[in-house]
Order: structure tokens, then C-alpha cells, then sequence
């Protein structure tokens, strides 16, 4: 198992992430020569052209890298995925999804923040009802399969169709074993 190792910038940030961490073994780093091979949780700044030798040269060493910024966006998490970043979020993210995010990234996973992730699904061309795949849903995963592509969030189409979010959570299960994705930006990409 790789080494989990968390280089912040800011001690508030650091606290945070180390309140998450606390039944993970970790070590904090206040410089990045010694980083490699590594899982880094790497909380930098939101000046995202200034971070780019930092993460290229984590990412030559060898490093898996969640990068964790305080204004998580669309844009940055473009740029960063195409250096190499294998997980983008927020600074102040929940618990739950910190320690989800680890958990993807040490098996080799991407994890991006549930937020980024549908703001990117909407940015991809819209889909078409037509669509093949259409056929192997029942009516009610169709509807959810189509408010997924638009982007929308498990909150938003629960509420859309009266129904809870775990149910859902559910049928989006569903829907990606049948159609063999494994989550929702695969879904995007696949069938948007």
C-alpha cells in the first residue's frame, strides 16, 4: 500500500485533513524533495498556472496526487486531470468524501468532488432519447438516466420525482451495472 502523505499550505487546511486521517497512517511534509511513490494529499492554493511545476513534479516522481483547493472548479480540475492529478476536491470537504477519495486513488481510481464531477457531465453534448441503451432501462431508470447526463445531483432529481436520494443512489446502481460503467463520468462519456 502506497504511503499516504499530506503537504498543505495553509495549518487550517492541514488540521482538517488531519482530523479525517486519524485512524490512517500518514506523515505531514513541509517540503516535496523526499515525495515519491506516494499517495499526497496536496492542498494547494487556487493559483493554478503557479502549481503547475509542483504537480508535474510530483506526478514524475512516481506520486498518486488528490489535489484539494479552496474553490474547487471546472476548469482547474480539467487542467490538473490532464497533468496527471488523480483526484480533485475541496479543502473543506466532508470527512466521508476525503477518506472516499483516498480509498479510490489507492486503487488506482480517479475520484473527482460529486459537484465537478456533474458540472463536467453537463458540459458534455447532450444526449438523445434515441439512444440505444434506452432499451435496456425500465421507464423509471430512464428518467433518472437522463437527469444524470444532465448533470443533475442525486438531491435534485429525488426531488424532481418525489422520491428519496437513496433511491436513487439505487437505481443509478442499477443503471450502471447495466450498462457497464462504473460511475457517472463513465456513464457521461460513454452514452452523452
Amino acid at each position: 500500500m502506497m504511503e499516504i502523505v499530506v503537504y498543505a499550505y495553509d495549518v487550517t487546511v492541514l488540521k482538517h485533513i488531519e482530523e479525517a486521517l486519524e485512524k490512517k497512517t500518514y506523515r505531514v511534509a513541509y517540503e516535496t524533495e523526499d515525495i515519491a511513490d506516494s499517495l499526497v494529499v496536496c492542498a494547494l492554493d487556487n493559483d493554478v498556472r503557479a502549481n503547475d511545476a509542483l504537480i508535474k513534479e510530483l506526478v514524475e516522481r512516481g506520486n498518486r496526487i488528490l489535489l484539494l483547493q479552496s474553490l474547487p472548479q471546472i476548469e482547474p480540475a480539467r487542467h490538473y486531470l490532464s497533468l496527471g492529478v488523480y483526484g480533485y476536491g475541496n479543502t473543506r470537504m466532508d470527512t466521508l468524501f476525503l477518506l472516499s477519495a483516498i480509498e479510490a486513488l489507492q486503487s488506482n481510481m480517479m475520484w473527482i468532488h460529486p459537484e465537478i464531477t456533474a458540472k463536467m457531465v453537463e458540459l458534455l453534448t447532450p444526449i438523445y432519447e434515441t439512444h440505444s441503451f434506452f432499451g435496456k432501462l425500465s421507464p423509471r431508470e430512464r428518467e433518472i438516466a437522463l437527469m444524470l447526463l444532465e448533470g443533475k445531483l442525486y438531491n435534485e432529481i429525488a426531488s424532481a420525482l418525489s422520491i428519496t436520494p437513496r433511491t436513487v443512489k439505487a437505481h443509478t446502481t442499477h443503471i450502471y451495472q447495466k450498462l457497464q460503467v462504473k460511475d457517472r463520468l463513465d456513464f457521461a462519456l460513454q452514452y452523452k
